[in-house]
């Protein structure tokens, strides 16, 4: 796989979610300590809404006999104007995504933002993973089909018979690069899709309650019609906390940001690029 991006600019790129995420390790005490603070620094750089948000995970433990205990994790979420770019921060880890990706510079901007005011005000001061991870919702016309978009490695054998019809097709390639990070490749393809995973969901949940006029809704109402997902998920874990000067994190993202790009462009047709305006 090349280290450099391709030169395609797509016009019209079936990008619908773009979500990062910097893990600085532990932090105790983030709603006693610090919210306030972090609060007030993103309302002064275009965040106002601030809304808690409270998950309840499952926990299964085998080893003293069947055990299933539930961990509620609490979440703060801080919302642009717009209601396009959230920041979450759950702890030591840090969340950037838009719903609204128009290129990498511009996003990096966004979460240079984001990580200054949480590094400033925390004084965190290791990095133990940076990830990032691109959604793109492929739909098609009448009269076109998906193998016109994606590449056939990328789809599933089609096992349609008299007795069995195909209704989603699910798949996961996992690739190391020369840097040692894990990139996953997810191509997801059936009726009634929705335009993001549902593992993505919880988290923008906090953004869709306060999304109204309901420009949300196509991110989460399923499309009876055929359709894909390509799911790109690029991290980098390090054996050990490193500290954050000895890590240059939009760097790191950027490099992250290429080698997703570059696995997108090998997946879809040059038909699918020409019909995105490349």
């Amino acid at each position: 796989m090349k280290n450099s991006v391709r030169k395609h600019k797509l016009k019209s790129a079936p990008i619908k979610l773009v979500i990062c995420k910097i893990d600085c390790g532990d932090l105790l005490n983030f709603e006693n300590k610090y919210l306030g603070d972090v609060q007030d620094e993103f309302r002064k750089n275009g965040f106002p809404h601030y809304l808690p948000h409270i998950t309840n995970d499952l926990q299964i433990n085998v080893q003293n006999g069947l055990q299933i205990n539930q961990q509620e994790t609490k979440q703060h979420h801080f919302i642009d104007i717009e209601q396009e770019h959230g920041i979450v921060i759950i702890g030591g880890q840090l969340f950037v995504y838009t719903r609204n990706y128009k290129n990498f510079d511009s996003y990096i901007e966004i979460v240079k933002v984001a990580y200054n005011i949480y590094q400033k005000i925390t004084e965190q001061q290791f990095v133990k993973s940076i990830s990032i991870r691109y959604i793109d919702n492929i739909t098609i016309d009448a009269g076109e089909t998906l193998d016109q978009y994606l590449k056939g490695s990328i789809l599933s054998p089609n096992h349609d018979s008299e007795n069995l019809k195909s209704l989603e097709a699910r798949s996961q390639y996992a690739y190391q690069s020369e840097k040692g990070s894990i990139l996953y490749l997810r191509p997801i393809s059936g009726r009634n899709l929705r335009a993001v995973p549902e593992d993505l969901s919880a988290i923008l949940e906090p953004m869709k309650a306060l999304n109204t006029n309901n420009e949300m809704l196509d991110l989460f109402t399923p499309n009876p019609d055929v359709s894909a997902l390509i799911d790109t998920d690029h991290a980098v874990i390090y054996k050990k906390l490193m500290d954050s000067k000895e890590v240059n994190v939009y760097e790191t993202l950027r490099w992250l940001h290429v080698y997703s790009s570059n696995i997108f462009f090998e997946s879809v047709t040059d038909y699918a690029l020409e019909k995105w305006g490349k």
